[in-house]
């Protein structure tokens, strides 16, 4: 994962968005990348199903709450405080015959005590 979420940072891997915190903030974590490479399993994603974000600083696992697709032209992602939760973003559809349409698909994931 590299910091940023601009083309140039996820044609090499997803990125965390700036505007979002991470594990140690408390505050959402949201992480981008693309549909048809390093994000593609979003789609196998089911409600329950555990996540792991590694970071410097340790693991912090996450259990899966929901999905959702927003249209990226009228809705934003709110970032939240005080929560342990991670948002994945990416593209939708999934097998859209042309990349950058205005749809995203998110999963949502609370974190998980240890």
């Amino acid at each position: 994962m590299l910091e940023g979420d601009s083309g140039a940072v996820l044609a090499f891997a997803p990125g965390r968005a700036p505007a979002g915190g991470t594990p140690e903030t408390h505050r959402s974590v949201v992480i981008s990348g693309h549909r048809d490479t390093h994000f593609r399993f979003l789609q196998d994603l089911r409600t329950g199903d555990p996540l792991i974000l590694e970071t410097p600083r340790g693991k912090q696992d996450y259990r899966v709450t929901g999905t959702a697709i927003r249209d990226a032209r009228t809705d934003r992602i709110a970032i939240r405080k005080g929560v342990e939760e991670l948002i994945l973003t990416t593209c939708y559809p999934f097998d859209a015959p042309i990349a950058g349409g205005p749809l995203r698909y998110l999963v949502a994931a609370q974190g998980v005590a240890e």
